[in-house]
């Protein structure tokens, strides 16, 4: 095995840590889409738009329905506790808080320290009692044992590929019996 190659995934969380807590990075993010991501449902744009630049409002409505199918399919209720891993900057926290069928608890997780400062602001307009920050690894989420009905993630476990096996017994342990993920 190349040293290098194995040292660079030995710790993929701190690497992502770094990453995220950057402040050059959150200045990107943060104007590629003003706190909203760039991965969505981009089905509705012509394929002539590509590989021209997509104005802010078609990205944010692409995020906005990635999420919203993601919520759909989870099959929260009022009654729902949901895990995010790797929230970012919370707008998925923020669209399911904001649905009629908007989840009792969602748990916001995300390696990044600024990140969480960012989902707090984003998130600052619902009941703080219904919401949950916590700067944690995917593979150490800190939850009790069979504690949540659902947990997701968008965009972020390619983060942890080299840890795969840890995140996935992580979600599989937090999960509720009949949990979803």
């Amino acid at each position: 095995v190349d040293k290098n190659i194995y040292c660079h995934f030995r710790k993929p969380a701190r690497k992502a840590q770094l990453y995220y807590d950057n402040q050059e990075n959150l200045e990107i993010h943060s104007v590629l889409g003003n706190n909203e991501m760039h991965v969505g449902l981009y089905s509705e744009i012509p394929d002539s738009a590509f590989p021209n630049c997509v104005d802010r409002a078609t990205m944010v409505d692409a995020e906005h329905r990635a999420t919203n199918r993601l919520l759909h399919m989870s099959k929260i209720n009022p009654k729902s506790v949901i895990a995010e891993f790797g929230s970012g900057f919370g707008n998925a926290a923020n669209l399911a808080l904001s649905s009629h069928t908007a989840p009792g608890c969602y748990k916001c997780i995300d390696i990044s320290a600024t990140n969480m400062d960012v989902a707090r602001t984003v998130n600052a307009t619902h009941p703080q009692e219904r919401i949950q920050y916590l700067v944690r690894d995917f593979a150490d989420t800190g939850l009790p044992d069979a504690s949540v009905d659902v947990v997701i993630s968008q965009d972020s476990l390619l983060h942890a590929t080299a840890v795969m096996d840890r995140v996935l017994e992580e979600a599989f342990r937090i999960l509720k019996p009949g949990g979803r993920l």
